[in-house]
């Protein structure tokens, strides 16, 4: 499967199920293909469907993130409390039910400590949806996957959220404040 699929009559949009870390289910994924009508896969961010941000540029670009083919160096400056953010543009996610993270192209520097909140007004108020404290889900190997279960009732009678941000909590496996990341997935159901 690979995502919804649009219609001539109508949007579907049936929920984003998880099946395994950098499989072609997720909500990117999907806005990538042009919201599944592409056979190909562009960064959302050049289509204008989603906003990669950062707190400050070490190596890379934002936008990186989006990418699932992108393998390079990517990450923030050495500074506590780091921060990465993806937009949507247009759609909210609502219930979001698992999220998956990449580490970049080092052996070391994968993420420990961090919190991924969403927000529902553009960035102005947060939402905290999971907290993670010594995780070592991500293997510090290049380009590694993690993935999370986040719990979707928690947030069912929100009006669903436009922004997600992974913000690093502590120091990462090499004891340094950069936030390393070349890969986001997000996994729910889509408001239209």
């Amino acid at each position: 499967m690979r995502g919804p699929t649009a219609t001539s009559s109508a949007l579907r949009l049936p929920p984003f199920v998880f099946h395994h870390a950098g499989d072609s289910n997720g909500f990117i994924y999907w806005l990538g293909t042009n919201r599944g009508t592409s056979p190909v896969f562009f960064n959302p961010q050049a289509l204008g469907a989603a906003r990669a941000t950062w707190s400050e540029c070490f190596a890379g670009a934002p936008e990186n993130v989006l990418d699932p083919s992108f393998a390079g160096c990517n990450c923030t400056t050495n500074k506590s409390n780091s921060w990465w953010q993806v937009e949507l543009r247009g759609l909210r996610l609502r219930s979001p039910t698992h999220y998956a993270l990449r580490h970049d192209e080092h052996q070391s520097c994968a993420l420990r400590d961090w919190s991924l909140e969403a927000s529902a007004d553009g960035g102005k108020t947060w939402s905290l949806l999971r907290r993670h404290a010594r995780d070592e889900t991500i293997h510090d190997q290049p380009n590694a996957w993690g993935h999370w279960l986040l719990n979707p009732q928690q947030t069912a009678q929100h009006e669903g959220f436009n922004v997600f941000r992974v913000t690093q909590t502590g120091k990462n496996a090499a004891g340094h404040e950069l936030l390393m990341l070349a890969g986001f997935e997000i996994y729910g159901t889509v408001l239209v």
